[in-house]
C-alpha cells in the first residue's frame, strides 16, 4: 500500500496538508532539536507536521535575500516521513528493528544533498531533526557528503554536469540510519575556498543579520540556514575555519570535531566501506555541526562520529568551578590583529567566566608557541591538500605561474610578486620530502598543545574566531585572489586599517594544524549590532566534555539575562 502511494505521488500530495493551524502557531523554530524530539515522543506533534512547518519557513524566509538552502526537494521528504511513521507503529507492535537502509535507496531521486529530517534512530529512540548539509560533495576527491547518483559541483562552474561517485559518504549513511530524510542542499563558496559564500551556479548567500555582509565560508549556507532558523541543525566542513568563521559571523553555535572523530570516507549501500571510488580522508578536514543550541551539537555529533569512538560520548565533564581556562583576547604575539570589538568581547567574557567560579588565566602561551610559525605551517599543509584535488589543467597553470615568478638567470623572486604568495604557491607543487618535514613539524605542535592542556593543567582555551565581525561583501577578482588560504593583494578592513585577507585563517589554523577540536559560541555583539563569536579549544578527543562546558556556561548566561 505504501509503495503504491509513493509510486503514484499520492503520499507527497496528501502530506502537504498534515500541518494544522495549532502546529503553525507553535514556534517550533525557537526550540532545540532535542525539545522537538521530546514533543514528538509525547505525541504533541507528528514528524510530518514538523517537516511541513520547517518547509514553510524555508519557502517564506529563505528567499533571495538570504539564499541559504539553494537546492530543495521537499516532495521526496514527505513520503519518507510517513514510512518512518509506519516504522514506529511496527516497532511498537512487534518490537523489531528500524527499517532497512534500502527503503531510503528506493526513494532516491537524482538530486543533491542537504536538508534532513529524521524520525527514528536505530536504537528505537524518537528523534526529529531538520538538518541541512552543505554542498561539500567532492565526487572527485574527498567523500564530502556524497550521496548515490547525485550532482556534486561544490559551487563550481567547471564541475557543472558532473555527478557524485556511486557511494554515500559515511556521514550521510550515519544520518540516514538515525532517521535522516533528504530535502535539499545549502550553499558554499566556490570550490570551498573563500571566506564568502558565493559561486557562479547558486549565487551569493547573505548574512541574516545584515544582508549587505557576508555569512562567511566555506559552509556559509549552513550557518545562515541555522541563524535564520529555517533548520535546527546543519552539517558542514572545516579545514581551517570553514565552520567556525560562518558561525561567528552569523551568531550560532558550532562544533568542529577532533580530526578523525567523524569519518570522511565513502561506503556502499550495505553500510560497508567500499573500494569503488574510495578516497582516503583529506588531511586536516573534518565534518562538523552547526546549531542554535550546544546540546544539539552533541546530539548530532553522537550520530556522525565513527562508532569506534562511541565510548567518548560517555566522558564526564567537570563542574564550572573546577575548570581551569585560558582566555586569549588577542594574538599573544601581536602578529595577527583583531578589532577592538572582538578584543572587548573576549576580554569581557573572561570576566563572565570568573563570575561563575571558573579559574581564568588571561593570555598564557604554550611553551615554544609562535603564532606566525603555526600559521605558516598550516598554510603549507593546506596548500598541499588543495593541490591534490586540483584538475591537471589547474595544476599545470599554477606550475607556470610559479615559473613566471622567478627570474630565469638567478632563480630569485620577481619584484612584481608577493613573496608570501609565491611561497604558498610553491607548496601546491610540494614534494613528499617537504610534506614529511611539515608533518614532523605538525607532530611537534600537537605535543606542544598536549603539554599545555595536560601538564600545565588547562582544561580549555578560549580565543577569537576571526579578526572582525562579518564584513561587507567584497567584489571578486581572479580566482586565485579569492582563495581564502592564499596570500594575495586582497584585504579586509579591521578598524579602518587594511589587513591581509588570508589572515582570517589564523584562528582556525590553531586547531587544524594540530588536529584539535573547537566549539564556537556567540559571546556578544559589535557596536553595529553584529554577532561576535569565540571558540573554545580542548585537547584531542575531548569533544564531549568541551561541548558540556559550553552548554553549562551558556545556561548560566541565559539565567543572568
Amino acid at each position: 500500500m505504501i509503495s503504491s502511494l509513493i509510486r503514484h505521488g499520492r503520499v507527497a500530495i496528501g502530506c502537504r496538508f498534515l500541518g494544522s493551524c495549532c502546529v503553525q502557531q507553535q514556534k517550533w523554530h525557537e526550540l532545540s532539536a532535542s525539545d522537538i524530539s521530546f514533543a514528538i515522543k509525547k505525541g504533541e506533534v507528528t514528524s510530518s507536521e514538523i517537516l511541513e512547518y520547517f518547509i514553510d519557513r524555508i519557502e517564506k524566509i529563505d528567499t533571495k535575500d538570504i539564499n541559504a538552502v539553494v537546492y530543495r526537494d521537499f516532495d521526496r521528504a514527505r513520503p519518507v516521513v510517513l514510512i518512518y511513521s509506519f516504522e514506529k507503529l511496527i516497532i511498537l507492535k512487534f518490537l523489531i528493528g528500524p527499517a532497512p537502509a534500502c527503503w531510503m535507496k528506493v526513494l532516491r531521486m537524482q538530486t543533491p544533498l542537504a536538508c534532513y529530517t529524521g524520525f527514528l534512530s536505530p536504537l528505537g529512540k524518537t528523534l526529529m531533526w531538520l538538518v541541512t548539509c552543505d554542498m561539500n560533495l567532492l565526487c572527485d576527491y574527498e567523500a564530502h557528503l556524497n550521496s548515490i547518483g547525485w550532482p556534486s559541483r561544490v559551487g563550481s562552474q567547471e564541475k557543472q554536469g558532473k555527478v557524485a561517485a556511486p557511494l554515500d559518504s559515511k556521514v550521510v549513511y550515519n544520518l540516514e540510519q538515525a532517521g535522516a530524510i533528504i530535502v535539499g542542499k545549502t550553499n558554499v563558496s566556490e570550490d570551498l575556498a573563500d571566506w564568502q559564500c558565493d559561486n557562479a551556479e547558486y549565487g551569493r548567500t547573505n548574512n541574516p543579520w545584515d544582508t549587505s555582509r557576508t555569512c562567511g565560508g566555506s559552509s556559509g549556507g549552513s550557518a545562515a540556514s541555522v541563524a535564520s532558523r529555517v533548520t535546527p541543525l546543519s552539517v558542514g566542513t572545516d579545514i581551517g575555519g570553514g565552520i567556525a568563521l560562518p558561525s561567528h559571523f552569523c551568531g550560532v553555535y558550532a562544533h568542529k570535531p577532533s580530526y578523525g572523530l567523524v569519518p570522511t570516507t565513502k561506503q556502499s549501500a550495505q553500510g560497508q566501506e567500499s573500494e569503488i571510488g574510495y578516497k582516503a580522508a583529506a588531511d586536516m578536514l573534518v565534518h562538523g555541526v552547526v546549531s542554535n543550541y550546544p546540546q544539539d551539537c552533541k546530539l548530532c555529533l553522537e550520530v556522525l562520529m565513527d562508532k569506534r569512538f562511541q565510548n567518548l560520548s560517555q566522558q564526564k565533564s567537570k563542574p564550572l568551578n573546577q575548570c581551569k581556562v585560558a582566555v586569549w583576547d588577542a594574538d599573544p604575539d601581536e602578529h595577527f590583529v583583531v578589532s577592538d570589538s572582538v578584543h572587548h568581547v573576549a576580554h569581557s567574557f573572561a570576566g563572565e567566566l570568573e563570575s561563575m567560579g571558573v579559574e581564568v588565566v588571561k593570555n598564557p602561551v604554550p611553551k615554544g608557541f609562535s603564532s606566525k610559525f603555526v600559521f605558516d605551517t598550516y598554510l603549507s599543509l593546506v596548500s598541499a591538500v588543495y593541490q591534490a584535488r586540483m584538475s591537471e589543467a589547474d595544476y599545470q597553470e599554477l606550475s607556470r605561474e610559479i615559473a613566471r615568478a622567478y627570474t630565469s638567470d638567478c632563480g630569485g623572486l620577481s619584484g612584481s610578486f608577493n613573496p608570501d604568495y609565491i611561497l604558498s604557491l610553491r607548496d601546491h607543487t610540494i614534494s613528499h620530502r617537504r610534506w614529511c618535514e611539515l608533518n614532523d613539524t605538525r607532530e611537534k605542535l600537537r605535543l606542544m598543545w598536549h603539554n599545555f592542556f595536560l601538564h600545565e593543567g588547562f582544561d580549555f582555551l578560549i580565543t577569537p574566531c576571526a579578526s572582525t565581525p562579518a564584513f561587507p561583501h567584497l567584489t571578486d577578482t581572479s580566482k586565485t585572489q579569492r582563495l581564502s588560504y592564499m596570500p594575495s593583494q586582497r584585504t579586509i578592513n579591521v578598524d579602518d586599517v587594511q589587513q591581509p585577507y588570508h589572515h582570517l585563517s589564523f584562528w582556525g589554523s590553531l586547531t587544524s594544524s594540530a588536529f584539535l577540536p573547537s566549539t564556537i559560541f556567540p559571546a556578544g555583539k559589535s557596536s553595529e549590532g553584529l554577532p561576535i563569536g569565540l571558540q573554545c579549544i580542548s585537547s584531542e578527543m575531548q569533544d564531549f566534555p568541551m561541548i558540556d562546558f559550553v552548554d553549562k556556561f551558556a545556561s548560566e548566561l541565559r539565567k543572568k539575562n
